[in-house]
């Protein structure tokens, strides 16, 4: 929970924060009751203030998506 925290911290303070999901997206997505399906209370509270990229870390092709984000990145969690 510390890394869903902190980076709802940094994103209420302005920061840019860019969540990498797996294929078929976070677990937390849907863990929990919520309105609309994958998009449970406690996801929407924690990935409020973040923007979502989909990235297969298993497949060899997601490296490069992964590098150029990290490059630009100030803080990577």
């Amino acid at each position: 929970m510390l890394g869903p925290f902190s980076t709802q911290i940094l994103g209420e303070m302005g920061a840019d924060v860019i969540k990498v999901e797996p294929p078929g997206g976070d677990i937390g997505r849907w863990t929990g009751v919520g309105k609309n399906p994958g998009m449970s209370a406690a996801y929407m509270m924690k990935g409020r203030n973040k923007r979502s990229v989909v990235l297969d870390l298993k497949n060899s092709e997601a490296k490069e998506p992964l590098r150029r984000l990290v490059e630009t990145a100030d803080v990577f969690v």
